[in-house]
């Protein structure tokens, strides 16, 4: 299957009909036309003749950045990135929400590690890009420097041992008695993160 028949592509005539509805510059609508379509050769010719282009957005489908994101283009992500696009910007959604919600991992991985996308960003609904993967969580730790490469795995948890507590009841005297203590060290207990 190539790229252009996954179930992400989009085909010419709804981009078409879509960037007509819009009133814009021919430049920058060619531009959002061939980000949407996926076509680099297009996409390196007109960002040599207009590098702002890279930043340029549309209110209904954001950036090429995010075009790119959402198809699971590697090379037009680098692209974008590599031309002074901002990794953070949003339109309703970052690229990194949009890579995580069409579960492409490759673009999840090289927004946080190669460029350092903030993954603590919130959406219109109030979610952050994690919400949305369904995979595993760990595209979303980023190599810590000061750890010597160790994985950074957010704030340090701390674990600690809850106190037992005893109940008991008098039936005589219809009193509740409570006593706080430790477990024994041979007994099994439950340790909680905070």
């Amino acid at each position: 299957m190539s790229e252009d028949d996954d179930s992400t592509s989009v085909t010419a005539s709804s981009v078409t009909s879509l960037f007509h509805r819009v009133q814009m510059d021919p430049l920058e609508r060619d531009w959002l036309r061939s980000s949407a379509l996926g076509n680099m050769a297009a996409q390196r010719q007109l960002l040599s003749q207009e590098s702002s282009l890279v930043s340029k957005k549309d209110f209904i489908t954001g950036t090429a950045l995010h075009w790119a994101a959402k198809q699971g283009r590697q090379e037009a992500v680098d692209l974008m990135l590599c031309s002074g696009a901002d990794v953070n910007v949003r339109s309703g959604y970052t690229a990194l929400h949009l890579a995580s919600i069409h579960g492409h991992q490759h673009v999840v991985h090289a927004l946080i590690n190669t460029y350092s996308a903030k993954t603590n960003i919130r959406d219109y609904h109030g979610k952050m890009a994690v919400h949305y993967w369904s995979g595993c969580i760990d595209v979303f730790n980023r190599p810590d420097l000061q750890s010597g490469g160790r994985l950074y795995r957010g704030r340090q948890t701390q674990r600690h041992v809850l106190p037992s507590l005893l109940l008991s009841r008098s039936r005589s005297q219809g009193q509740l008695d409570l006593e706080f203590g430790t477990l024994p060290q041979s007994a099994s207990h439950d340790v909680l993160d905070f």
